[in-house]
């Protein structure tokens, strides 16, 4: 299992929803089920992924999603992301507003962390995230 968390300019390539008008919201985790343990462990790839994502800063979304991912799921990306489960636990997310992402991020991967693998719910999850910018703002 592979799971592709994604709060910036890649969440053009993630489920999105009108439903929360006047926002769109998107779910910014993609769960890739059976890859091959071969592929999800090549140290080649990572190195390969992380190089390019570090280097090329205009094209990075477009070669990870349409490049990268169908390699690693030996299958087209529209496959790919119709096969991509979004479980029922998967929440829908605001995107951010600012042009820098890196935070929110990190907050959306460790919420993904929070609900699937601690089993909090969604405002015990809330919570726990005002909590740690609680403790980094009083240091």
């Amino acid at each position: 299992r592979v799971v592709l968390c994604n709060a910036g300019s890649g969440l053009a390539y993630h489920p999105t929803s009108a439903e929360y008008q006047p926002k769109i919201k998107f779910k910014t985790a993609l769960v890739f089920e059976g890859i091959p343990a071969a592929k999800a462990e090549d140290d080649a790839w990572w190195l390969l992924l992380y190089s390019t994502i570090v280097t090329a800063k205009a094209n990075s979304n477009r070669l990870l999603y349409e490049t990268f991912l169908p390699f690693l799921l030996d299958t087209p990306l529209e496959m790919a992301l119709a096969k991509a489960r979004t479980t029922d636990t998967a929440d829908w997310c605001t995107p951010p507003y600012s042009a820098s992402v890196a935070w929110r991020s990190l907050t959306r991967t460790l919420h993904y962390l929070l609900r699937h693998w601690v089993r909090l719910s969604p405002l015990q999850a809330k919570l726990f995230k005002w909590g740690m910018r609680h403790q980094m703002l009083r240091m």
